[in-house]
């Protein structure tokens, strides 16, 4: 089943890694924002994906510059 879906979802995907990593650390800073914003909900979890969103950031940047 898992190599289907990657065969027919994630291989036949024609943008770089580059970009693919962009758009997930885009994911998981929206998603950081919206936990940190919410008024009831866990700002711990939203703290842990803003974390991860500037790991990402900071490992392209690394990448594009280094």
């Amino acid at each position: 089943m898992s190599t289907i879906f990657y065969h027919h979802f994630i291989d036949s995907i024609e943008f770089s890694m580059n970009i693919l990593s962009s758009l997930l650390a885009i994911m998981f800073l929206l998603f950081g924002l919206e936990k940190v914003k919410e008024k009831d909900g866990d700002k711990k979890l939203g703290y842990a994906y803003l974390t991860v969103a500037l790991v990402l950031f900071t490992g392209m940047i690394l990448v594009i510059f280094g």
